[in-house]
């Protein structure tokens, strides 16, 4: 067994052939390769850390299909010293994330921090700020999906994100509403028992700037300056409303253009902008438990929304622009007043779950056999019997029809 001390915390041991880092004697990760016999013709005059160097590589393997060429077996004595080398140079340059690999970097120095090394202590937080706002996306992706970010004090993330904290915090204090910034959603966060929020998440998703308003009594002219404003969020992918009184939502909405997820549930909207359709990178839509008589023709132009939750509303019809939902595979139209389906929902080919129970329905439109992905129909309470159409759908490959 070799064995090498980087410094008074960290040792590396050679064991069965791999490279194991101990901290404080007690085994904690396993090394697991190299970056070596890297081509002449790979450009590195734009690589600022060994991730990007990785992802550089990575590319050209891809684009000149040189994998198995390149391979090189390198024996477990020589890769165990070069992981010495180069955390011995990590150590003596103040553990410096970008010389080093960002999956053993950041959880090492992690673990440093925990067990009393000072140095690591002292730039523990500073290194995710400076990586996150200076480095590439994987590295930003790897800070926020392995919970780096949630380490960052609000004033910390201010510094990083500084046009998005100045952005929601003109809008708090314009509402005079609580404040509060969290990278990611409080376990057990319940709205009901924090009315008049305004919380600010940043998720697991890259750069996902999501707002909650719950509780809030706003009048029409609060809630346009509101979407105004949060237009000028460069990354806000997920918007989220409940229990206001929200009854039009202002046309102001067509600036969200980076809307992933839009969820406007249990308020009072009685119907939807026209201008809808300007959100066209829309995927999720929910406005269920509000008051809304009819869905605007341009409804039918979001053809990224996969899941559209419209359930406990007061439709009496669809547009038959709801057959331009190339994608969606998730339709809930439960709890509402429609007496028949048009028959452009034919058109829906991806569509799995229907969700049609407590409506006035006595038949539905036989183009739904046209539906070939249906795995799940729900009908209960409504007024269909002897359905030539279920008959048919029973035939398909794999629905399953609830009466």
């Amino acid at each position: 067994m070799k064995e090498f001390q980087i410094n008074e915390f960290i040792t590396l041991r050679l064991e069965d052939c791999k490279t194991i880092i101990y901290v404080l004697g007690e085994p904690f990760l396993q090394c697991v390769h190299l970056l070596l016999n890297v081509p002449i013709t790979l450009e590195f005059n734009n690589v600022s850390s060994i991730d990007a160097a990785t992802e550089a590589y990575e590319v050209l393997e891809d684009e000149l299909e040189v994998e198995d060429e390149l391979q090189l077996i390198i024996p477990p004595d020589v890769e165990f010293w070069g992981h010495c080398s180069n955390l011995q140079v990590w150590s003596e340059s103040k553990y410096n994330t970008r010389l080093i690999h960002r999956s053993v970097a950041f959880p090492l120095l992690k673990k440093l921090s925990e067990v009393g090394d000072l140095n690591a202590r002292k730039i523990f937080k500073e290194e995710i700020g400076k990586r996150f706002k200076e480095g590439s996306t994987s590295v930003r992706d790897y800070l926020i999906i392995e919970g780096y970010m949630r380490y960052l004090s609000v004033e910390e993330l201010s510094v990083i994100l500084p046009q998005e904290y100045t952005i929601l915090k003109e809008l708090g204090e314009e509402l005079s509403n609580d404040f509060s910034i969290n990278t990611f959603e409080e376990e057990g966060f319940d709205i009901q028992k924090k009315p008049n929020q305004m919380v600010f998440f940043l998720n697991e998703e890259l750069q996902i700037n999501a707002i909650l308003f719950a509780y809030c009594n706003y009048s029409y002219d609060t809630w346009d300056m509101i979407f105004k404003k949060l237009k000028s969020l460069k990354f806000l992918e997920s918007l989220y409303i409940s229990h206001c009184n929200l009854r039009r939502v202002p046309s102001s909405i067509r600036h969200l253009t980076c809307l992933k997820n839009l969820v406007i549930d249990e308020s009072q909207v009685e119907m939807l902008p026209e201008v809808i359709n300007s959100l066209n990178n829309l995927e999720y839509l929910s406005i269920k438990g509000n008051k809304i008589l009819y869905l605007p023709d341009s409804i039918g132009d979001l053809k990224a929304l996969t899941s559209f939750d419209v359930s406990e509303n007061q439709l009496e019809k669809l547009p038959n622009t709801i057959g331009g939902l190339m994608a969606l595979d998730f339709l809930n139209l439960s709890k509402n007043n429609l007496s028949y389906i048009p028959s452009t929902i034919g058109f829906l080919k991806s569509l799995k779950s229907l969700l049609l129970t407590d409506n006035k329905l006595t038949k539905l439109p036989n183009e739904m056999v046209s539906c070939r992905n249906l795995r799940y129909i729900f009908l209960k309470n409504n007024n269909i019997s002897n359905c030539v159409v279920l008959k048919r759908l029973k035939i398909m490959p794999y629905p399953k029809i609830f009466l």
